[in-house]
């Protein structure tokens, strides 16, 4: 479990670190992509999709995401199974906000 506050406060309990998108479930969600380099993990990209499963294994930035990191990508997942897209935007923002959009893949 892996816990990360957003920029408004709220604590997100999200899962990970999966290798692989055939390891997560077709739920809807937020995500995070990071970069595993040196033991580290840092975030390059944030989304929310209404099946985690599908839109990461096609997702449109996914050469940017090889691109920019240094080591391999993983990904950290918050199901959101009750909840509507608006509520899942709002995580997706407070998440992409603490985590300085400027420097993430794919701006909004």
């Amino acid at each position: 479990m892996i816990e990360i506050k957003g920029n408004s406060g709220t604590n997100y309990k999200l899962q990970g670190y999966f290798e692989t998108p055939s390891e997560l479930e077709p739920y809807q969600g937020v995500y995070i992509v990071y970069d595993k380099y040196n033991g580290n993990y840092k975030p390059i990209d944030i989304g929310e999709s209404g099946d985690i499963k599908t839109r990461i294994s096609s997702h449109d930035r996914k050469q940017d995401w090889h691109k920019m990191a240094k080591g391999s990508i993983c990904y950290a997942i918050k199901y959101l199974k009750d909840c509507d897209i608006r509520a899942r935007k709002e995580v997706e923002q407070d998440l992409r906000t603490k985590f300085e959009e400027g420097r993430l893949c794919g701006g909004r």
